[in-house]
């Protein structure tokens, strides 16, 4: 069982966490936030939410307990929970000058307002140094979790502030799960020693933890896979899918696995493992997108399995469709085979057609 997280608690001589009071089922014990440095002046990592005056009281106690002030505020990301706090901060905290806000840009770029719009970002980039009296953070690009999503690495301590990327227990959520895949390796390279995560506890080995959860990532990627080769001739809704595959999950989180298992989807046709191809002109009433009427279900897209060195002779369709509780129905109209026996996977197909 995981231990009581104290809502202040100094980690190292240079790393005060300091919990944002808003726990939940995707929150964990709350959001974690850092005070980073030695100094009279330290770097805050992260705010918590709005709207929760128990954290600014804590917030105010830390900084108090440790005769320290707020240097500048660095958001992980833009998710409410990491950055809805910067307006109480600043309304309730107060500094001889304008906060300084800094963050990674949206990407695509869009506009970001913070609170009324009486202050900005100032947007950093991949490999900027951040320095504060006793400590140097070096900004990580990490997208996945979200398009804007940083890890700043300690230097002093060969320290990973992983913010939502790597969670204290358990595993988090992503937005695009090929680019997430992409950010683990890149903080496996880094041979970090320790983790501060966005939630959880402090994670004492690194690298076991980034293993775990990449994984954990490859495990769901080959039971998605192994479902598709077993039932290739079958119909199930997206949420039919998910208690096969998440089974241990809670159903109040099968939302969220169901979102998962979409953008796993999404991965392997982008790394090529199954792929985007034209349907047959041939066969338009079994290959025709029946009418969706939930904006969030994904579109409608044709699948097949696919090589790195050989083109793919088997189409499918993925096809969302109306469904009781709008829910996703990913319906196999022909035939989604994934093996490289290309040429058995095409006296499938032919076989398949015969039958439908």
């Amino acid at each position: 069982m995981t231990a009581v997280l104290q809502r202040i608690e100094q980690l190292s001589s240079r790393v005060v966490r300091v919990l944002g009071c808003n726990p939940g089922p995707m929150t964990l014990q709350g959001t974690n936030t850092y005070l980073v440095g030695t100094g009279p002046r330290r770097i805050l990592i992260d705010t918590g939410e709005p709207a929760v005056p128990e954290y600014i009281s804590c917030l105010k106690q830390a900084l108090t307990e440790f005769n320290t002030a707020i240097q500048e505020i660095i958001v992980t990301h833009w998710h409410h929970d990491h950055a809805g706090g910067i307006g109480d901060i600043c309304k309730n905290i107060s500094h001889d000058t304008t906060y300084c806000i800094k963050k990674l840009p949206r990407n695509p770029q869009k506009e970001e307002i913070i609170g009324d719009g009486e202050q900005q970002y100032v947007y950093l980039k991949d490999g900027d140094v951040l320095k504060t009296e006793g400590a140097t953070l070096r900004v990580i690009y990490t997208p996945g979790h979200t398009d804007d999503h940083m890890a700043l690495l300690l230097e002093e301590e060969n320290a990973l502030f992983s913010g939502d990327c790597i969670l204290g227990e358990g595993t988090t959520v992503f937005e695009d799960l090929y680019d997430y895949m992409n950010s683990l390796k890149q903080l496996l390279k880094i041979k970090a020693d320790l983790i501060y995560p966005g939630h959880g506890p402090v994670i004492h080995n690194a690298e076991a933890k980034i293993l775990q959860y990449i994984s954990h990532r490859n495990i769901r990627e080959e039971q998605i896979l192994t479902i598709f080769r077993e039932n290739f001739e079958k119909s199930f809704t997206a949420m039919e899918l998910v208690k096969m595959i998440y089974k241990n999950v809670p159903e109040y989180l099968y939302k969220m696995a169901e979102h998962n298992l979409l953008l796993h989807l999404k991965k392997l046709e982008k790394e090529g493992k199954i792929c985007n191809h034209p349907l047959p002109s041939s066969h338009p009433s079994r290959l025709t997108a029946n009418h969706c009427t939930t904006s969030e279900l994904i579109p409608s897209i044709a699948l097949s399995a696919t090589s790195s060195s050989t083109s793919c002779p088997t189409p499918a369709i993925l096809n969302p469709t109306d469904a009781s509780n709008s829910e996703v129905r990913a319906r196999f109209l022909c035939a989604l085979y994934v093996s490289e026996d290309w040429q058995g996977a095409d006296s499938t197909l032919k076989g398949f057609n015969q039958r439908v």
